[in-house]
């Protein structure tokens, strides 16, 4: 075996100071030219390539090396911290006693999981806690009464990327003044209205409030700067687009809707439980924002059944005494392959074109944990895959599915219960028919299925056309 010698264990540091000084370079100024530079760096290259977050380039004598993209960039400026307070990036080789709910291969597929673990490593051993990036966002709080409710209620926006409800508002740009930043983000989330400057005013609430945390879009530890203002519009009446909805004072505290969905509160950025009750004394005192009573919308009664909601045993007995149909169709499980023994993502578009056909058709029912041959299999396997390892974990996702894939406006015309048999438990979903037609939005492509006999069926867009005109 090898044994370091003296002269080089002192040349560690004189390498590891080389190699901040190249990455401080390097994500400062975008690039870097090397022609005369110390032998230790072209290992500094060698390594930063195996990650693929540099590209080389051979120009003449020089090499002129670039960062690949935003997200190698910040992982850049994070192994530079990580030297730079001589960190240790993974602290055990021994295999874990658990498994996550992420598999090895998406870790290491996906370069923005592994900067959010390194992130997430970084801070919990730094004093400094140095973000990498900070961002200014603004809240717009629209204050209104609503039809057959009591207490006023407040303006949120369904966020397809992140899967929650949130107050109007967003990021303001670096060049904007905060005035046009406001003025842009009503365009763009009230679009419906064509709002100009003059058509509301503006009211300061609360600004200056920060909060720290490793950010969903960029996975790193960023300082986020919150500026909350209060809306009073000359129109009385707002119109609202299928994504919008109004949620009570009470789900903003509880931070989810009353139908389980996921709600972004404007109490996050609060540190402590006094100053959260401040802030909500603010929004209980703030007049209201429009001046007549506003429709309910689209997304005010959905009626997802809570997962601790339990069904009708014999309603199970009587579905497993029929066969599938236009309007029953068992699944063996939502994401778990029991031909390959383990999670199967792509098992999960199966399940959103079922209720999306249901939906296009005339209604139907969705049994989940028993097989063709109606063999009870039970969600126990699915719900080994998440973190929330119960039905209420089951629930979410599945709330989640038709969130990004049908639709917000569609979720109350879905009911999900729970029904034990013997030791084993099933879920239900319950479709109705839709009252408009749906689309399974995949990026930019849109699918659209319909049941034909005990199948799930995609129409052409000839297709497409005839059953629209037929059936709405």
């Amino acid at each position: 075996m090898n044994k370091v010698s003296k002269a080089d264990n002192q040349s560690i540091p004189e390498t590891a100071r080389l190699f901040t000084d190249f990455l401080t370079k390097l994500v400062t100024e975008k690039y870097v030219f090397l022609k005369k530079h110390p032998v230790e760096l072209n290992g500094v290259v060698i390594f930063l390539k195996l990650f693929n977050v540099i590209s080389t380039q051979k120009k003449g004598e020089e090499l002129v090396i670039r960062t690949k993209s935003q997200f190698a960039e910040n992982f850049l400026k994070s192994l530079m911290l990580y030297l730079k307070e001589n960190f240790k990036l993974i602290q055990n080789w021994e295999n874990p006693h658990s498994k996550d709910e992420l598999l090895q291969e998406d870790f290491l597929s996906w370069g923005s999981l592994f900067l959010r673990a390194m992130e997430g490593r970084r801070i919990s051993q730094s004093t400094t806690k140095e973000p990498l990036s900070e961002v200014d966002i603004i809240l717009l709080v629209i204050k209104a009464k609503v039809e057959g409710y009591e207490n006023p209620m407040f303006l949120c926006q369904f966020n397809n990327k992140t899967l929650h409800f949130q107050l109007i508002g967003g990021y303001k740009k670096a060049e904007e003044k905060k005035a046009q930043a406001i003025k842009r983000l009503l365009i763009k989330e009230l679009s419906l209205n064509n709002l100009k400057a003059e058509d509301y005013k503006i009211n300061l609430i609360e600004e200056g409030i920060t909060h720290y945390e490793i950010a969903r879009k960029t996975s790193v530890y960023t300082k986020y700067n919150f500026s909350f203002y209060h809306l009073v519009f000359k129109n009385p009446i707002l119109k609202l687009r299928s994504s919008d909805r109004w949620v009570s004072f009470d789900e903003i505290g509880n931070e989810k809707t009353v139908d389980g969905i996921a709600l972004l509160s404007p109490l996050k950025p609060f540190a402590d439980s006094q100053t959260k009750l401040e802030f909500l004394e603010k929004l209980k005192k703030l007049p209201l924002s429009l001046g007549k009573e506003q429709s309910k919308g689209p997304n005010t009664n959905v009626k997802l059944i809570s997962p601790s909601d339990k069904g009708d045993n014999e309603e199970l007995k009587l579905i497993l005494k029929s066969e599938e149909s236009e309007k029953l169709e068992f699944k063996s499980s939502m994401r778990w392959d029991y031909t390959t023994n383990s999670p199967n993502k792509g098992l999960e578009k199966t399940i959103v074109r079922t209720i999306a056909a249901f939906l296009n058709s005339d209604g139907g029912t969705l049994v989940i944990g028993v097989n063709d041959e109606k063999e009870i299999l039970g969600i126990k396997n699915d719900l080994s895959t998440f973190k929330k390892k119960n039905p209420d974990g089951f629930f979410q996702h599945v709330v989640s599915l038709i969130l990004s894939f049908v639709g917000a406006e569609y979720t109350s015309f879905v009911q999900i219960v729970f029904e034990d048999i013997g030791k084993e438990t099933v879920a239900i979903v319950k479709v109705e028919r839709s009252p408009n037609p749906v689309f399974i939005k995949e990026g930019e492509q849109r699918y659209f299925y319909v049941r034909s006999g005990n199948t799930s069926r995609e129409l052409n867009p000839e297709e497409v056309y005839n059953y629209i005109q037929l059936h709405w």
